[in-house]
């Protein structure tokens, strides 16, 4: 992040980040369970029935899918290279002293403990929420039924 920052936006860049990665948790369930759905209406057509579409294998493409469009966007950015650091090697010392500085900066900004604090708890939320969806997907799957849209748990 420092190479594409100023360094008075480093903080907000990488708040940003974090919660551009963690933040998605919800809306990923919430296209996860309308891909199942896609999906099945896809494998009721007689046509389509022989690629056997089933829920995963949707999801599963359309994530490799945003994979590539990702890749295809980072490569793209112009991202600078700094030859002051050339081959300059670190050194055990200045890496604790880092991990100090971080620790110091947690400590005395609480926007940056209460964004730790959500990202942990979203984590944890997002944890729970895909061992219920399993769970409830087997549980259906050993009564015999379809589960359906089994990546938000819906009953």
């Amino acid at each position: 992040m420092p190479h594409l920052v100023e360094s008075d936006q480093l903080t907000s860049a990488n708040t940003l980040s974090f919660v551009a990665s963690y933040g998605t948790f919800l809306l990923a369930s919430i296209v996860f369970s309308l891909l199942a759905a896609v999906a099945a209406w896809l494998g009721s057509f007689n046509g389509l029935s022989a690629l056997r579409v089933d829920q995963e294998a949707l999801a599963l493409a359309v994530d490799a899918c945003t994979f590539l469009v990702s890749a295809v966007i980072v490569f793209r950015l112009p991202i600078p290279r700094d030859d002051r650091r050339g081959s300059r090697r670190t050194d055990l010392g200045e890496r604790v002293r880092d991990i100090r500085e971080g620790l110091r900066f947690i400590a005395r900004e609480p926007r940056v403990r209460i964004a730790l604090w959500g990202g942990g708890l979203i984590t944890l939320a997002a944890g729970w929420w895909a061992r219920y969806s399993i769970g409830h997907a087997r549980r259906m799957q050993r009564a015999g039924t379809n589960p359906g849209p089994a990546g938000a748990g819906a009953t």
